[in-house]
């Protein structure tokens, strides 16, 4: 959560809700390269869900059938089943007709769900894993197709969390560098995710050097090279200084929008 200005509860008559108080960054990563897809900054509510879905679709490519895995927020299946879901078509039976039209997941998408379950003082005391979309059994073979125990889990996006607040100051618990201004937040937001994809290596994604490399002088020879999110994506084939991604020209999106 970060707080624009002020938090909700002492906001005014005058001031606009959405524009100050309590805001929410929303984000998706992909697992396997830690890329961060999308981001959406928005208040804790399912039209923040759609904002940052509508985002995915329109990035994600369409040659593979995604999964999708989130905590047991109560505002995302609502939001997956608008965004990603289809129309039912109401066939002939008998009573009254539908007021609204029904909606079910879209083919090819599979959902799971991690849900922590508490007490009344706020205790963890178990995690329930749910797959709510999709056969169960295609669910867990992307889950753990090697058979290695691994769980439904938001241990990428946890983690992420901590990542954004080193390197976004906006985002820092108990700090003065908060956002005075929504526009100014997500903007920011936006900077650090480019940085963070093209720029910022990361470990889990380090290639190994074979043969290792020489370095000059008596050092040891270089065995692994720095990779970033997008060069695991095969999308650029270099770690990018902050000016180059900051003097970058985005080609218009008739250009790259297909892909």
């Amino acid at each position: 959560m970060d707080v624009c200005k002020k938090k909700d509860r002492n906001l005014t008559e005058e001031e606009d809700p959405q524009e100050v108080g309590e805001f929410y960054v929303w984000r998706c990563i992909k697992r396997d390269t830690k890329l961060r897809v999308a981001a959406h900054v928005g208040k804790q509510e399912e039209e923040s869900v759609n904002g940052l879905l509508e985002k995915v679709e329109e990035r994600r490519t369409k040659r593979t059938d995604p999964l999708y895995v989130s905590d047991g927020g109560t505002s995302i299946p609502p939001a997956m089943l608008t965004v990603l879901g289809q129309e039912v078509e109401e066939g002939s039976h008998p009573g009254p007709r539908w007021k609204k039209p029904r909606r079910e997941p879209g083919e090819g998408i599979l959902y799971a769900r991690m849900i922590k379950q508490r007490d009344a003082q706020g205790h963890l005391i178990s995690i329930l894993e749910e797959v709510t979309w999709g056969e169960e059994a295609l669910v867990w073979q992307r889950i753990d197709p090697e058979g290695e125990g691994r769980h439904i889990s938001t241990f990428c996006i946890e983690r992420d969390n901590l990542t954004a607040r080193l390197h976004n100051s906006r985002l820092a618990r108990k700090t003065l560098r908060f956002s005075k201004q929504r526009y100014m937040l997500e903007r920011s937001v936006a900077l650090e995710d480019a940085y963070y994809n093209f720029c910022l290596p990361h470990d889990t994604l380090k290639r190994r050097i074979d043969p290792p490399r020489p370095t000059n002088g008596n050092g040891s020879a270089k065995k692994w090279a720095p990779c970033t999110p997008m060069m695991a994506e095969g999308l650029t084939d270099h770690v990018w200084t902050l000016e180059e991604l900051l003097a970058f020209r985005v080609p218009p999106r008739h250009v790259w929008s297909e892909f």
